[in-house]
């Protein structure tokens, strides 16, 4: 809310007692999660969508690139970077000057 109040308040999504690491939002409001090795992604509202499955259960943090790489999710893992290119561009808060 403008005042910073929340106006809903509940559980969005339950991981079932796995811990998230990186959580990232895309242009549309989807969520993506860094959980269980994998990357999970929801709707604004909470609905499974779908995951990015990743070699050796590795994912580890995430986050969505900006200018030229607004549409490139980057997904760390213990010894490796990826990179994948998504339909959807990353949200991110502007940079002040």
């Amino acid at each position: 809310m403008p005042d910073g109040s929340v106006e809903y308040k509940g559980v969005l999504i339950n991981l079932e007692s796995k811990g998230a690491d990186g959580i990232k939002v895309d242009t549309d409001g989807n969520i993506y999660i860094a959980v269980g090795g994998q990357i999970a992604i929801y709707t604004s509202k909470g609905k499974y969508l779908t995951s990015i499955v990743m070699p050796n259960n590795s994912a580890t943090n995430l986050c969505f690139g900006r200018g030229k790489w607004s549409k490139t999710l980057f997904i760390t893992s213990r010894k490796k970077l990826y990179r994948i290119d998504t339909k959807k561009e990353g949200f991110h808060i502007p940079f002040k000057k």
